[in-house]
């Protein structure tokens, strides 16, 4: 009994001390004042608070005189809360008292991050994406605010992204003050820096030992890095890295960084290392640890961040300076394949050896280079949390988003991630759902989001573009193949859920509403029409060839370096030293062609480029010949088109309207072959386009290009009027109605060939013993009703042989002739056909003709001879 009612009184006076704190509460009401206080290191952090307060309460903001003072930064208020051994940008929120709030931080990010942390606790406060719809703030009329002191640090001393909007707003308000509520910092410096360190404009002229041999005075930093072992250099970095501390006592850190060049003239690396790139780790590394040595003699605090990066991606093998920070770049999506994930994890293990501190960089990037959302929240929370138990301090990725909110949580999430690595993903997406657009538009939006994480794991990964690159640096975001699984089908329900969204959103408040309507054309005007775009040519249509816009032979040189060819421009970049040459004899077909060294390109992107002005609504179809000699498979030769629109003009970076398409493997054989790319105008604002052949990370061999033409197409869907399949054996030089014909002194033979067709049926046979003449099937149609046409046949190729010869399909209309012509191409199938009008009043007679000129041995096969109708 005793021990009971001992139970009971304790019981009886946790309840009373719960109640007693929890009554000890502070109370921010509508129009009574408060007054702020600002500490030393408040500055930045007054922008944020300025900004936030008034969209949450309506209590003035007093220098003095108020009930309730909040004390932002260093000050005196702050001084029985300063912790010792705090993170810089850790913070506190402490209650001395009923009148006093102290929001204090050793530094003033930290500060920054602390006047974050009250209005997302006590307010309510998120910022669920960049710009000013992404804000969600509700005014009230009282805020109570708990006195329990909160106390908090990031686990990422160093969290940063370049720019997940564009560019050009990175100062503006809106985006600015989204970065610093979400705790973005960049605390440890490690970018592309050794171009300033010694920069070529006070160096070259006294110190041209420092630069390689090659090296010319305005060369981008692109081009080259310094000489590491140079007399002196050393020296004279451990001297300007010193004078700059000297000068900047507060500067942190220091960047290493090598320049944005794989290269090191002066080492002759041994190995490759685990990204495939010469090993110069432990040449680079040396270096940085003498330099660190001999700055820490006077400056021991200071710390020095680097990119672990292309040639020197792996650790050395000694240890690194305790103050070095290596920045490892590697694409982490590619953690969706088990092996690549085990092979970073290996690597950022074994710097952990090295290195007592590591940085991680990752390539998470947004709609300026990709069109589909790659939305894969929980794959980035599994790696991040790898990372903050394995020595990494500092983490930064390339996003390069727009200015509409197409990933949705993505950014926000990650922010919030790297400063709490443990949050609960799945809790912190509820919730944002809910904010951004009202508890009953949620489930949609949530559905739609889901959707592009499932897409991007599954069939994303699936694709050419992760498969083929999966192993490099980063996935090329010029391959668009990742977007081969969707179907209009997918595009439509995806529409329908932002609809259902948008419609459920109209009993949620004024800004859900808006975000509603943001997040809806987000996918409708910019998302759609940008897949739309790629999936013309990623899923062919059906098309009728209408006229011919533009053409090329290369029979002429042109008159500049630059310029191969009227018109057409060659452009290279970074480190590429290569030059277009005018070969007057190696054409496809003898005359004039294009070509240009891969080997002196140093795996640069190579291009052939013209510039034309398409029109809007209308497809188009651009052909070329392309012979690629002795490059290998690595890299990618290709024929691309890219539209110029105001949002190139706005961003550095953007591909918004990019298309490529590749050789195959196969293809790079050293013979010629026909590179076809079908793109229509995008649903933009669009000013010009350029059509380019080219080469990216292809570093041998040569490519030369010859007979380019660009013809504007319709869609059109096919009706068969006339299929002639050769399925019995000729009577008399006759298939049917198809007489066989050839030039003389010609002495091919016609003949029949069971189960060699195209589907396993019969087919004609020419076996082409003459004197290079012309040899073909032709008969005569009378056409029902005037309309668009195509005639269109099959041909296969054995052992060709004659001086260039074509196979060509032929209409003629009284004595005027439309040709198609086109060379053999390997041992299989392929299709050439001509497209042809009858209008009004026209004689509907009209002449087929199928064959080949210039065939002096071989044999040729002719199969489905069809005349198809546009419906």
């Amino acid at each position: 009994m005793r021990n009971t009612f001992i139970s009971l009184i304790i019981a009886l006076m946790c309840a009373l001390s719960a109640n007693m704190v929890k009554s000890q509460t502070i109370a921010i009401e509508a129009d009574k004042p408060v007054a702020l206080d600002m500490g030393d290191n408040s500055a930045m952090s007054m922008q944020l608070f300025r900004h936030l307060w008034p969209k949450v309460t309506n209590a003035p903001i007093v220098n003095e005189n108020a009930k309730l003072t909040i004390h932002l930064g260093s000050c005196e208020a702050s001084k029985p809360f300063q912790k010792a051994g705090i993170q810089q940008e850790g913070f506190v929120i402490a209650f001395p008292d009923a009148q006093n709030i102290v929001i204090w931080a050793p530094s003033e990010k930290g500060v920054v991050n602390g006047v974050s942390e009250f209005f997302r606790r006590y307010a309510g406060v998120r910022w669920l994406f960049p710009g000013k719809e992404g804000l969600h703030a509700v005014l009230q009329q009282k805020i109570e605010i708990p006195m329990q002191t909160v106390s908090e640090e990031p686990k990422f001393v160093s969290r940063f992204f370049s720019w997940p909007y564009p560019h050009g707003k990175r100062n503006d308000v809106d985006f600015l003050l989204w970065q610093r509520f979400n705790r973005l910092s960049r605390a440890i410096e490690f970018h592309h820096n050794l171009m300033r360190l010694f920069d070529p404009k006070k160096y070259f002229a006294t110190h041209r030992h420092f630069f390689p041999e090659k090296m010319k005075i305005g060369d981008s930093y692109t081009k080259w890095n310094p000489k590491l072992n140079a007399d002196g250099l050393t020296e004279e970095a451990i001297r300007v890295i010193t004078e700059k501390f000297r000068k900047e006592p507060n500067t942190s850190s220091f960047s290493l960084g090598m320049n944005d060049y794989t290269h090191f003239e002066d080492y002759k690396p041994t190995g490759k290392n685990s990204m495939g790139y010469p090993d110069c780790s432990d040449y680079y590394y040396s270096w940085v640890n003498k330099v660190i040595a001999g700055v820490s003699k006077e400056f021991p605090d200071k710390m020095y961040g680097m990119l672990a990066y292309v040639s020197i991606t792996d650790p050395p093998t000694f240890s690194l300076d305790k103050r070095a920070v290596p920045f490892i770049c590697v694409e982490r999506l590619n953690w969706y394949d088990a092996k690549c994930a085990e092979r970073d994890q290996k690597r950022t293990r074994d710097w952990g050896k090295k290195a007592q501190q590591l940085g991680w960089y990752d390539y998470a990037y947004g709609s300026q280079f990709y069109y589909a959302p790659r939305i894969y929240n929980h794959l980035f929370a599994d790696y991040i949390r790898f990372a903050a138990k394995n020595n990494v301090i500092a983490y930064y990725a390339e996003v390069y988003g727009t200015e509409l909110p197409t990933e949705g949580p993505k950014t926000t999430l990650m922010a919030q991630l790297l400063w709490n690595p443990d949050m609960d993903v799945d809790a912190f997406l509820e919730e944002w759902y809910n904010l951004a657009v009202g508890e009953k538009a949620a489930p949609f939006l949530k559905q739609y989001f889901d959707f592009w994480e499932e897409y991007m794991k599954k069939t994303g990964t699936a694709s050419n573009w992760f498969q083929s690159s999966k192993k490099s640096t980063y996935l090329d975001f010029d391959n668009k193949t990742y977007l081969n699984g969707l179907t209009t089908e997918d595009l439509d329900r995806c529409e329908q859920l932002l609809s259902q969204m948008r419609t459920n959103s109209k009993d949620a408040t004024p800004a859900q509403k808006k975000r509603a309507e943001v997040l809806y054309s987000s996918f409708h005007d910019f998302v759609r029409p940008r897949i739309d775009f790629a999936l013309a040519t990623l899923h062919p249509r059906k098309l009728m060839r209408e006229k011919l816009i533009a053409t090329e032979n290369f029979d002429k040189p042109g008159t500049e370096k630059n310029k191969p060819a009227p018109d057409w421009l060659f452009w290279q970049r970074f480190p590429g030293e290569s030059i277009a040459v005018h070969e007057a004899n190696g054409g496809a077909d003898g005359s004039g062609a294009v070509s240009f060294d891969l080997a002196a390109g140093k795996n640069a992107l190579t291009m052939l480029v013209h510039t034309i002005e398409p029109e809007k609504g209308t497809f188009y179809r651009m052909t070329c010949k392309v012979r690629a000699q002795e490059t290998g498979t690595e890299g990618d030769v290709f024929v691309q088109i890219d539209y110029q629109t105001e949002q190139n003009n706005e961003t550095s970076f953007g591909r918004f309207y990019s298309l490529r398409q590749c050789m195959t493997k196969e293809q790079r054989n050293g013979e010629w072959q026909t590179m076809d790319l079908v793109f229509t105008t995008p649903a933009c604002t669009w000013k010009k386009a350029t059509v380019s052949v080219g080469t990216q990370k292809v570093s041998k061999g040569k490519i030369t290009v010859d007979s380019v033409e660009i013809y504007q197409e319709r869609n059109y869907q096919e009706k068969s009027l006339l299929t002639d399949r050769f399925d019995k054996p000729p009577v008399n030089n006759t298939f049917g109605d198809w007489r066989f014909w050839q030039r003389t002194p010609g002495k091919a033979t016609l003949s029949f060939e069971q189960n060699a067709g195209i589907a396993n049926s019969g087919c004609a046979k020419f076996d082409l013993a003459n004197a290079a003449t012309t040899t073909l099937l032709t008969r005569s149609v009378r056409m029902k009703g005037t309309g668009n046409y195509i005639f269109r046949c099959q041909f296969k190729a054995q052992n060709l042989v004659g001086k260039r010869p074509l196979l060509f399909v032929e209409v003629g209309k009284g004595k005027a002739k439309v040709r198609q012509t086109g060379a053999a191409k390997g041992q299989d199938w392929q299709a050439l056909e001509v497209p042809f009008e009858i209008k009004e009043g026209e004689n509907p007679l009209v002449k087929l003709s199928a064959g080949i000129d210039r065939g002096t041995a071989g044999i040729l096969l002719i199969d489905n001879a069809e005349i198809l109708q546009k419906q």
